[in-house]
């Protein structure tokens, strides 16, 4: 109905669990991989979020923001 695959939109709606701060910070990097911030938006906790969120950047080499 959309257009997009039935994987896609689950997809992008898991990334909606991501805070608000992540989800804005991630919009600018993209180096950053859907897959990556799926696993990232798994994470239950806002602090636990944010730790693994941080943790992603500094893999990448990526200055914090």
């Amino acid at each position: 109905m959309v257009g997009k695959a039935q994987n896609t939109i689950s997809e992008i709606l898991a990334l909606m669990a991501l805070t608000e701060e992540i989800r804005s910070d991630a919009r600018h990097r993209k180096e950053l991989s859907r897959g990556a911030l799926l696993k990232v938006a798994r994470i239950k906790r806002a602090t636990s979020q944010r730790k693994a969120y941080d943790a992603l950047i500094a893999s990448l080499g990526m200055p914090k923001k």
